[in-house]
């Protein structure tokens, strides 16, 4: 801790708001630093970055105090100082020297390095600041020295980290936080001076590049939500490249032609839109081009798994997700949950069990050059949301389409058959004719799903009696059914076709299957239903037992389907005993 001692020479001490500006970079720097170290003490890149933190609390308050107005100092205070300033900045090259030596990964001989760059630029450092003559002209001459040299070590870390994806995005952090930082105070400041020319910026003001450093740093090197970083780093280093270029493009008009500073900054904002923005959004475009697809690429791509092919879809969804996410590895795992999810600091995403399908990790986003993001968690539980609807759009489908199958075989069961079979047996060539016509048209309903007209029910009965009687009257089969019936009321269409299927497949079962001598029909209407009672006389069977065919099935189904009941009964001869809804109205 350094003490300032002086003297007031004046009316009261002023302290500006550049000191406080300066102060709290510096305090910002330890306190990050320091929390960083406190939370890994035993990582060497931690220590590292705590050092530089002290070399930036020193070397950004010590002029802080030159800053005090009304202030005499006491002999030999500024000489320290001074001493503080160029050491501390020094300092804090070296130690960044040292972790991108080490951090993310640690660069062979590494030792030897750090070693020979604390022994080299600390010697420089002194004679330097003790005046001696020596090549350096003066401390900015070293820093600029340090920062060429950390750069060279971030190219080293790049090229040792290619084969590692979560490496590659620390670097990429780390390195575009010095960047921006260092990187504009040296061409702001320290090389400006060291050319001979004045600095571009105040360096009081500019050492607040150097906070941006440790907010960078601290949540890299604490590996804290690394997810973003590439994307992050580069639109942060547009951003203060933009405010640099303003600077440095305001100055040199001001220089150079004779514009006051108003209309200079307007020129160069004008300038700086026309040429660095295009250019920037340019070179961002290929930096942080991740080949995302928009919303309807992504449905695209669900729906072609969600209808491809059953035993394939499982192929499928993996090669959507290939190409939304292009990982270097798709290996499939236990379900482990409904949501998807991020593993391994980003480098692997899980996506649960869907289509058909086993739970999945990626690995290795983009071909193993970036992270998994929550971005990138967005667009996975987007497409997981689109998969399970998509799936449920599928089954429904499914669903329908088996129902529609039954319904035409159900349909072409109870009514082509009987009526076909009817016809085949007619000894009248005209009603022969008039039922296959008929039979024709039920067909085309059939087909079309056109229910049948309900109408009135004396004439659907009628119909069905005519009918009947011919099949029967071919089988060999006494009919008992009644000319005569108070049966006035109108049939939904609905009924109206449930009656006929139900009375056709009821005869063609006592025909194909009762070996019966007769076959009875009773009906009577009232509130609104219809209660149908049919007996043969055969030989009967068990209601128990499966049976062959799906006659009684279908019965059962269409009785349901209406709101009606079914009962069968069968011992010596076979009692169905229906009752159906469907009665609109009285004719």
């Amino acid at each position: 801790m350094v003490f300032l001692a002086y003297q007031i020479s004046g009316p009261g001490i002023a302290f500006p708001l550049v000191f406080w500006w300066q102060a709290g970079v510096g305090n910002g720097a330890l306190a990050i630093s320091g929390w960083v170290w406190s939370l890994r003490p035993g990582d060497l890149a931690a220590r590292l970055f705590f050092v530089s933190g002290i070399a930036t609390f020193f070397f950004t308050l010590s002029p802080a105090y030159a800053s005090i107005d009304n202030v005499a100092y006491i002999d030999g205070l500024r000489t320290t100082i001074s001493l503080l300033n160029g050491g501390g900045a020094s300092l804090f090259g070296m130690s960044m020297i040292a972790l991108f030596l080490v951090y993310p990964v640690k660069l062979p001989h590494w030792r030897f390095w750090a070693l020979t760059a604390f022994a080299f630029f600390g010697l420089a450092t002194i004679f330097v600041l003790r005046g001696s003559i020596i090549p350096f002209a003066s401390m900015d001459a070293v820093t600029l020295s340090e920062m060429l040299v950390i750069f060279a070590a971030l190219i080293a870390q790049y090229v040792l980290s290619r084969g590692d994806p979560k490496a590659r995005a620390v670097l990429i952090w780390l390195g575009g936080a010095v960047i921006i930082g260092a990187g504009a105070f040296i061409s702001l400041v320290s090389a400006p001076r060291t050319l001979g020319f004045p600095p571009i910026l105040d360096p009081r003001l500019a050492f607040g590049f150097f906070l941006i450093i440790y907010i960078g740093c601290a949540a890299g090197l604490v590996r804290y939500r690394l997810f973003e970083l590439g994307e992050w780093a580069y639109r942060a280093l547009f951003y203060v490249l933009a405010a640099a270029l303003l600077l440095v493009l305001d100055a040199f008009l001001i220089l150079t032609l004779p514009l006051d500073p108003g209309p200079a900054l307007a020129v160069s904002v004008i300038i700086l839109s026309l040429v660095y923005l295009p250019f920037r959004d340019r070179i961002g475009r290929m930096l942080l081009r991740r080949g995302n697809l928009d919303d309807q690429q992504l449905f695209r791509e669900v729906t072609h798994t969600a209808f491809a092919p059953k035993g394939r879809r499982a192929e499928q969804w993996q090669r959507s997700l290939a190409t939304v996410f292009k990982p270097l590895e798709i290996v499939e795992i236990e379900n482990a949950g409904s949501d998807p999810v991020i593993r391994d600091e980003g480098l692997a995403l899980y996506m649960p069990k869907l289509a058909e399908g086993s739970a999945l990790e990626l690995r290795y986003p983009w071909n193993g050059q970036g992270l998994f993001g929550p971005a990138q968690v967005r667009t996975a539980r987007l497409l997981v949301d689109l998969m399970q609807r998509a799936e449920e759009s599928r089954a429904a489908y499914e669903r329908g389409a088996s129902e529609e199958r039954s319904r035409i075989a159900q349909d072409m069961h109870d009514n082509i058959g009987a009526q076909l079979m009817g016809a085949l047996h007619s000894r009248d060539a005209r009603r022969k004719d008039a039922m296959i016509r008929e039979s024709l048209t039920d067909l085309r309903n059939i087909i079309n799903n056109t229910p049948a007209e309900g109408g009135q029910l004396a004439d659907v009965l009628a119909d069905l009696r005519a009918e009947t009687s011919e099949r029967m009257a071919a089988a060999d089969i006494q009919l008992d059914w009644p000319v005569d019936l108070e049966a006035c009321a109108t049939l939904s269409p609905e009924a109206g076709h449930a009656l006929r299927s139900l009375i056709r497949e009821a005869v063609s079962n006592t025909i194909r299957h009762s070996r019966a001598q007769s076959f009875a029909f009773a009906l009577t209407a009232t509130d609104g239903r219809i209660d149908i009672v049919v007996i043969d006389d055969g030989v009967g069977f068990d209601p128990g037992k499966s049976h062959a065919g799906h006659g009684l099935e279908h019965m059962q189904n269409r009785a349901r389907a209406l709101g009606g009941d079914i009962q069968i009964q069968s011992d010596k001869g076979t009692r169905i005993t229906m009752s159906l809804p469907g009665l609109t109205g009285e004719g």
